[in-house]
């Protein structure tokens, strides 16, 4: 079994701490059997929209021209903990095809010549605390914009395609990097392209609900999806890119004092991605036959639910659910549950109550006019992003959030936490409380505001 890139990287900068870095990765190379056609070379890193739009071969497409003030508006809070409105400037979004690319499995890099290219634009790269050595294709920062690239020249261990899209990256396991990264990319690729997208390419330990989900929104007649194994790359002479609807970070070593106004984010972008592929999704549940649970379909009421065993954790889960249970409220575990089968549940509720974590990221694709409880601890310092898009795609969103019971390091954000049920009354009684007139069956497309 390959070793996880976690523990890859810990070995990694343990190593470089501790000896000079040609010492160190001859020591990397024994403990991870990388044989003899890998070699450490310096490479610079360079902006991938900058080298799309300089050296793309056919004009590129501007999906949204950057450098606007954006304004993310925070929500209703019930309970303790604060979500300031985040101003930052948007994001130049581009579309466009990028001949003789290199791309690796798990990795956020594409290569291509001597320069190595990140989706990474403005000071995007040096103003978050940012460990680049999770990438497995870096051994170590070695400057602001430099690394020590892993290069591997064995010939059995790249494969080479004449046209390819990359849903490669050091995340696509987790399922709210995908939500945030892959899909929308694919979204946005499908609704330009249609039937000319080219094969997708997806790292072979994904989940089977992310492949799903391109099955799903791809159709009957969608493209080929080519699994890259651990270790392989793969030469593509024609590469369409899209660059991320905000800059993705794959390892932030703390999230205490960030400066999140440094994330360029267009997310009404984003948003109105989510908002056309929803719009197409009850045609697709009908066609494939996806069954809900016949009490959702009648109480219209789902606990989008978090297992009280992982981090973030609700002290009272139990209390909790015995409460929502009490409502009409169908507890549901994402994960345990196909694609489809995720996207028709949320589709068929008017109200919604959800769990601070990943699974939460699934909920753009319920349907506009759905009324959304979320449930979290009191450090969220960057949730009036998702709480923007939120109301882009015209949910009725408030926050129920509670006291920490144990607090997470380095990163806050995985903290445990309780919910005061007084508390929760008052927004419970909020939830239940008539919808307006023709909200929550909708089936009008969600319009982002400009």
């Amino acid at each position: 079994m390959a070793t996880s890139l976690m523990n890859a990287m810990r070995a990694k900068c343990d190593l470089a701490a501790r000896l000079p870095m040609d010492e160190a990765f001859e020591v990397f190379c024994a403990l991870s059997e990388l044989d003899a056609a890998h070699a450490l070379r310096r490479r610079p890193l360079c902006d991938l929209g900058a080298v799309l739009e300089a050296e793309a071969a056919e004009p590129v497409i501007v999906l949204n021209p950057g450098g606007e003030p954006r304004v993310n508006r925070a929500p209703e809070i019930h309970g303790p903990g604060h979500v300031p409105e985040l101003r930052n400037t948007g994001r130049r979004i581009l579309a466009g095809w990028l001949e003789d690319a290199t791309v690796f499995a798990r990795s956020a890099l594409v290569a291509r010549g001597e320069e190595l290219l990140r989706d990474a634009q403005h000071d995007e790269l040096t103003s978050l605390p940012e460990e680049l050595a999770f990438d497995p294709v870096v051994f170590r920062r070695t400057g602001a914009a430099e690394v020590a690239f892993i290069e591997d020249t064995g010939p059995g261990r790249c494969l080479h395609l004449p046209r390819a899209l990359s849903l490669l990256g050091i995340n696509a396991d987790s399922f709210g990097h995908w939500m945030l990264e892959q899909l929308p990319r694919f979204l946005a690729t499908r609704a330009l392209l249609g039937a000319a997208t080219p094969p997708l390419l997806v790292d072979a330990d994904i989940p089977a609900q992310h492949a799903e989900a391109l099955r799903f929104f791809g159709g009957e007649d969608g493209p080929e999806i080519i699994e890259v194994p651990r270790g392989l790359r793969v030469r593509v002479d024609r590469l369409f890119c899209v660059l991320d609807w905000a800059y993705a970070p794959h390892l932030i070593t703390t999230d205490e004092g960030l400066d999140v106004s440094k994330v360029h984010a267009v997310v009404p972008w984003v948003a109105g991605v989510y908002a056309q592929a929803g719009a197409r999704a009850d045609a697709r549940i009908a066609e494939l036959g996806v069954a809900v649970a016949p009490q959702i379909r009648v109480q219209r009421r789902v606990f989008w639910a978090r297992k009280p065993a992982r981090h973030r954790s609700i002290a009272n889960w139990e209390a909790l659910r015995d409460r929502l249970d009490g409502l009409g409220y169908v507890t549901v575990f994402p994960e345990e549950m196909g694609f489809a089968a995720q996207v028709a549940t949320l589709r068929a509720a008017d109200r919604i109550v959800v769990q601070n974590g990943s699974g939460s990221l699934g909920l753009p694709l319920a349907r506009p006019g759905t009324r959304v409880l979320y449930l979290s601890h009191p450090e969220m310092s960057r949730f009036a992003w998702q709480s923007e898009a939120f109301a882009c795609l015209g949910f009725d969103l408030r926050v129920l959030s509670g006291p920490f019971t144990e607090r997470s390091q380095p990163w806050v954000d995985q903290s445990n936490y309780e919910i005061e049920m007084p508390v929760a009354e008052a927004a419970l009684a909020w939830m239940e409380a008539d919808l307006p007139h023709g909200r929550g069956r909708a089936m009008q497309t969600a319009r982002p505001r400009p």
